[in-house]
């Protein structure tokens, strides 16, 4: 029974999906069992594969700042807002970032295992769906190993445990070890090469996947890794879809499954909790007077500066990041004129026209640490922060973070180079796979 427990108890819904034959030898009353290409495509379309972002992760995060929380509160969100290590209060319930993202993967695997059997549909067809899938299952995995296994290292994340890869669909198999941190990326990557090889250039919405956005998630993953050439080839392929940068002096943002700035929506698991985000005072002192984001895009409610805008799908993939990336690998290339000049096209959109003025920066290092800045300024609530703070901070480029409290008294703080950046496994996890590698022993 134990074996169960992995995914921290799938919904009965979850075990309408599964493929085991032992569930498809009679069809139970009233259970779609899925079968036709377009009863995959309904999971595609479901909630469990679209709201799939961990809203803690932006409470991780140094982009916000929540005064009315305390270390007392006694709530996961606190934990993950504190970087205490265990996340979860209790046991019974699912847990946090884990349990959710397990049970998305279960449906993504539902996909990746059977849909290449379909009853209908062309091989073509078939092989676009099984795509979109392996796109969905590497986002959430990629989230899971930013939260549970250290930043990578290339010294050692051959030996670093990641998270238990999942690609069975029978909750009765055993539990898989830790894969390491090493080869969990490289499989996402060669995964989502596999996608990109089959998926369409264009695809029914934004919330579904094309082969731009297997390119977009491989130059993500790719930055992550400190594959800084493989990350600027895989953003330029992604810039190849059409798109356009939202001007800011226009004042006209468009809902978000209309906006031509994002290549690939994807919504929280709590899609309403963002609209309660306070911007932290270290990220409003990063905007000069006349960058137009913080006027567009957050509202002044007395207390502070809460993120305004307001819709839902803003935590995939957008071109602004793709062009961010590109520009990094080119500064840390030492391209600073290169990098500086794909900069350029973002902050003309983004500042104020009458006192716009182009960067003057010299050397890499300063190009590098401008592109940086400008990635804060332009990201802030996407759901990439945490992982850039992870990255950077195994790069010695993080200060110490602190929580303030209502009267700006420091609550807590995270140095640089602490453990901390790495939350446990989850208890219940745990109990359930007592020889599962812990994060802090």
């Amino acid at each position: 029974m134990k074996n169960l427990r992995l995914l921290a108890a799938l919904p009965l819904a979850a075990l309408a999906l599964t493929g085991c034959e032992k569930y498809l030898d009679v069809k139970p009353k009233g259970l779609v069992i899925p079968q036709q290409v377009a009863d995959y495509e309904l999971i595609l379309n479901s909630p469990v594969l679209n709201q799939t972002f961990p809203l803690a992760m932006l409470y991780m995060s140094d982009d916000v700042q929540e005064p009315s929380l305390t270390k007392q509160a006694g709530t996961s969100l606190a934990n993950a807002y504190f970087w205490n290590s265990n996340l979860d209060v209790e046991q019974e319930s699912s847990p946090l970032v884990w349990g959710p993202a397990y049970r998305s993967i279960y449906n993504a695997n539902v996909i990746i295992s059977q849909v290449l059997d379909a009853t209908d549909g062309t091989a073509q067809k078939r092989q676009q769906v099984l795509g979109e899938a392996l796109v969905m299952r590497a986002d959430l995995y990629f989230n899971l190993l930013t939260v549970f296994a250290k930043a990578y290292n290339p010294a050692t994340a051959a030996t670093d445990p990641g998270v238990p890869f999942v690609t069975g669909i029978d909750v009765t198999d055993a539990t898989p070890p830790r894969m390491p941190v090493q080869t969990m990326l490289d499989t996402l990557r060669q995964n989502l090469l596999r996608a990109a090889a089959v998926l369409p250039p264009t695809n029914v919405n934004r919330a579904r996947v094309t082969k731009y956005v297997a390119y977009g998630m491989l130059a993500r993953i790719s930055l992550y890794m400190q594959d800084y050439a493989g990350a600027k080839t895989y953003a330029e392929n992604a810039l190849q879809a059409p798109h356009q940068l939202n001007d800011y002096n226009e004042f006209n943002i468009p809902v978000d499954s209309e906006d031509p700035e994002i290549l690939w929506l994807r919504q929280a698991d709590d899609i309403g909790g963002l609209f309660f985000l306070n911007y932290s005072p270290d990220l409003l002192a990063l905007y000069e007077p006349d960058d137009l984001r913080p006027q567009l895009l957050s509202l002044d409610i007395g207390s502070g500066f809460v993120y305004g805008r307001f819709d839902y799908g803003i935590h995939g993939i957008s071109f602004a990041e793709m062009l961010l990336i590109r520009a990094e690998a080119l500064a840390r290339a030492g391209q600073a004129a290169q990098a500086l000049a794909v900069l350029e096209e973002l902050r003309e959109k983004r500042i104020d026209a009458f006192s716009y003025e182009p960067l003057e920066v010299g050397t890499g290092p300063e190009a590098l640490a401008t592109v940086l800045l400008e990635r804060r300024r332009e990201l802030p609530f996407r759901g990439t922060r945490w992982q850039d703070m992870k990255r950077l901070d195994a790069q010695g480029r993080m200060p110490a973070v602190q929580r303030l409290g209502p009267e700006g008294q420091v609550l807590e703080t995270l140095p640089p180079r602490s453990p901390r950046y790495t939350f446990e496994i989850p208890a219940r996890v745990l109990r359930f796979n007592p020889g599962m590698v812990r994060n802090h022993p």
